[in-house]
């Protein structure tokens, strides 16, 4: 039932460009805003996926939460390599929050909110305004994510990290998927696979996220990235909702 919510696109300026963004707006009266804002990225690995892949997610958060929704077309690997995505994602965030008024929306409730490569993503932004030295995102929800390369893996987690191994060969996504989305993405070398915009469970402020919501799989080679995320950051202090779906593969 697509009723509840208008949709509207259009092109925002990013620091080297400009992407389309497409905004989801409750239809309540204009006196019921401000609204949360909620910033959504879709997933497809860096490299895939549009504007529609989270189309039904996000008319049903609007509806839902009675929530803006901003649905961001970030530029895609492998043409637009790390960290333009990252970059896109936090530039959308800051277009709409230069157009709160304009967007009926409260700049002091933000959220942000993706599955796989777009729950990276969430994460990212979030770490990056912390990094801007600002705190505005009050909530994440990280879907099935990837929280750190294969190859840097955290030596304390080095046990709790085996559904790489255990679903090399997995269901939708597999190991050498996930290797591939890496090629295309990052920049070869350590710098890169390093960064906590794209390895979070790296990052040496994780404390000061905010409260997390992390969704996994149980059949998904990238179970353990979420599965550890939530145990390290439940270890510093954030709070954190971890849902293990078991049985399911990636992207479910």
């Amino acid at each position: 039932d697509r009723s509840g919510f208008t949709t509207r696109e259009q092109p925002i300026p990013v620091r080297d460009g400009s992407i389309e963004v497409r905004i989801y707006t409750p239809d309540v009266e204009t006196s019921d805003g401000p609204f949360p804002l909620v910033m959504l990225f879709h997933g497809g690995g860096f490299y895939a996926g549009d504007l529609n892949t989270e189309d039904k997610g996000a008319w049903e958060i609007c509806v839902g939460a009675k929530a803006v929704v901003v649905n961001v077309g970030y530029r895609l690997a492998p043409e637009h390599k790390f960290p333009i995505p990252v970059n896109d994602c936090y530039d959308a965030m800051e277009w709409a929050i230069a157009n709160a008024k304009e967007l009926n929306v409260d700049a002091s409730r933000i959220a942000t909110i993706g599955t796989s490569a777009g729950g990276s993503l969430s994460a990212a932004v979030a770490l990056k305004d912390l990094d801007s030295g600002h705190q505005r995102v009050r909530f994440i929800a990280s879907i099935q994510p990837v929280t750190c390369h294969p190859d840097y893996y955290p030596e304390k987690y080095l046990n709790d990290l085996r559904s790489m191994s255990t679903y090399a060969d997995g269901d939708v996504l597999n190991r050498d998927g996930v290797y591939q989305s890496i090629r295309y993405y990052l920049h070869d070398g350590k710098e890169d696979a390093t960064s906590p915009y794209y390895s979070i469970l790296l990052a040496n402020n994780l404390r000061d996220l905010p409260p997390t919501y992390i969704v996994v799989g149980g059949r998904d080679p990238l179970r353990d990235d979420g599965i550890v995320l939530a145990k390290e950051l439940r270890e510093v202090g954030v709070p954190c909702e971890l849902d293990i779906y078991r049985g399911y593969p990636h992207a479910f």
